[in-house]
């Protein structure tokens, strides 16, 4: 049977491709179907069908603890904004913002190509607030 999907073929950095493999298996995913759910989230594209055996049950992704972002407390709290303020902020719905917040470097991306003034954005669970990253 004939595969559908695209080819793509690029280069990343050594330290891209090492959150790539992390990714990977705490997903328990292979290279494409990781590069895949990461580009489908970030674009906001349909996910791809789930694996018979449900990935999604057997790791939580990319987090902030395996990519140190900069601390909140060096940035001031009137500085932070809610889910619903940043979505509207970027002019995106929340949904997308929750979809991504776990995955650090998506989520600054992800904000930084939306936000009026190309700041990036970290999601903070323990304040369940989004802070400017430092530039």
């Amino acid at each position: 049977m004939a595969n559908q999907n695209f080819r793509v073929v690029g280069y990343i950095s050594p330290v891209t491709y090492g959150k790539l493999r992390e990714f990977m298996q705490a997903q328990a995913l292979s290279e494409a179907e990781a590069i895949d759910k990461i580009l489908s989230t970030y674009l906001g594209t349909a996910p791809p069908p789930k694996p018979a055996n449900d990935f999604e049950t057997k790791g939580s992704g990319i987090t902030a603890e395996s990519s140190p972002p900069a601390s909140p407390s060096t940035i001031p709290k009137d500085k932070s904004l809610t889910q619903n303020q940043l979505a509207e902020r970027l002019k995106s719905d929340t949904r997308k913002l929750t979809d991504i917040r776990g995955y650090p470097v998506v989520l600054s991306d992800y904000t930084r190509t939306r936000d009026p003034e190309g700041i990036a954005w970290e999601y903070e669970a323990e304040f369940d607030r989004y802070f400017p990253l430092e530039q």
